[in-house]
């Protein structure tokens, strides 16, 4: 499994976890086009942030910052499972 797909990996595990938490019924079978900020507030990314940044430090032993608000779109990588794993994959 290469990188990207390990991050794929993450990203889904972390939204059914979250799914299940905040009962998100479209998170417990995620897919690539699993749209992600419609169903989160700004509490939720930042959750949803926080544990994908565990997950990658654990799978890959480096760290990653994954919530940058300095960056004017950063929200937009949050839009679907897909624009988030890319940008996980470009940090």
């Amino acid at each position: 499994m290469n990188k990207t797909e390990q991050i794929r990996e993450i990203v889904f595990e972390s939204l059914k976890k979250l799914g299940a938490e905040e009962e998100i019924g479209d998170f417990a079978n995620p897919s690539m086009d699993t749209r992600i900020r419609k169903h989160l507030d700004s509490m939720g990314v930042v959750a949803l942030a926080v544990d994908l940044e565990e997950l990658y430090e654990d799978l890959f032993d480096s760290s990653v910052k994954i919530l940058n608000e300095e960056e004017a779109n950063f929200m937009s990588n949050f839009e679907t499972a897909e624009t988030l794993v890319k940008y996980i994959d470009g940090l």
